[in-house]
């Protein structure tokens, strides 16, 4: 059987391939991105949980938090204070759970918070 040289490929073929490729490898960030971001939201969560425990920084330190992150990331989304809050309540849900671990990097943000808004936990 004759291998076919890359010269013998037409120019449409061969861009059809080229596109399909950049397809792939554009899902392929996005699902890399939503997983580091998952798992540094988790242990953000973790630590602000073990925060809200031990210090006394009063009632607003969320507030506080989300205006100062915003502040020194502008172009970055997600951080107002309700989104910090269900950082936290992420890391609260999953804790216990070797679930989150498992696939939680690959089920998207959004759909966790929808998740854990209205399950008391991964049973119910």
């Amino acid at each position: 059987m004759k291998q076919t040289q890359i010269n013998d490929i037409p120019y449409s073929e061969w861009l059809r391939g080229v596109k399909e490729r950049i397809r792939v490898a554009r899902v392929k960030v996005a699902l890399a991105a939503n997983n580091e971001l998952l798992f540094f939201y988790f242990d953000l969560g973790k630590i602000m949980d073990q925060l809200s425990t031990t210090t006394q920084w009063g009632n607003n330190w969320l507030l506080e938090l989300s205006k100062d992150l915003r502040d020194e990331f502008p172009d970055m989304e997600g951080f107002s204070k309700t989104n910090l809050y269900n950082i936290e309540r992420l890391y609260q849900f999953y804790r216990e759970d070797e679930f989150f671990h498992q696939l939680g990097g690959k089920i998207p943000w959004r759909h966790h918070v929808e998740i854990f808004t209205k399950s008391k936990s991964l049973l119910s």
